[in-house]
């Protein structure tokens, strides 16, 4: 339920002309489950980047924030 509530939040505050009613956005999930799955690839690459980026910065002597 989080990750729905975290994707539909994302949609709204990208979309502000565009508004989406939640219960569209949960017939579109359901009737394409693999939006979930992109979403949680993009989530997953993220934190991959920050974590490469914090392991960098603690490389250089910078404290980690």
């Amino acid at each position: 339920m989080d990750n729905y509530l975290f994707f539909y939040s994302m949609i709204l505050a990208n979309n502000p002309d565009n508004p989406l009613d939640w219960d569209e956005f949960i017939d579109a999930v359901d009737n394409d489950t693999n939006l979930i799955n992109q979403l949680n690839k993009v989530i997953m690459d993220s934190q991959k980047k920050n974590e490469l980026f914090e392991s960098i910065s603690e490389g250089n002597g910078e404290k980690k924030s």
